[in-house]
């Protein structure tokens, strides 16, 4: 059984713990089946990682960080 991440849940996550969930997600749809329900759920999960990990690329940061 396959695990959709919400993108509230994927916000308190720190970017190496998105990034681990991220290279699992990539492996859950490589070993899918083409219109599975596993497949959507690793759909899903790209999707949402991803849009966490640009979001936090493109916030303003600090002089100095």
């Amino acid at each position: 059984m396959s695990t959709v991440y919400s993108l509230s849940a994927l916000l308190h996550l720190s970017d190496l713990q998105l990034r681990g969930l991220l290279n699992r997600a990539r492996y859950d749809l490589n070993c899918s089946v083409k219109g599975s329900i596993e497949r959507r759920d690793a759909l899903i999960n790209l999707e949402n990682i991803r849009r966490v990990l640009a979001n936090r690329l493109m916030r303003p940061r600090p002089p100095g960080c």
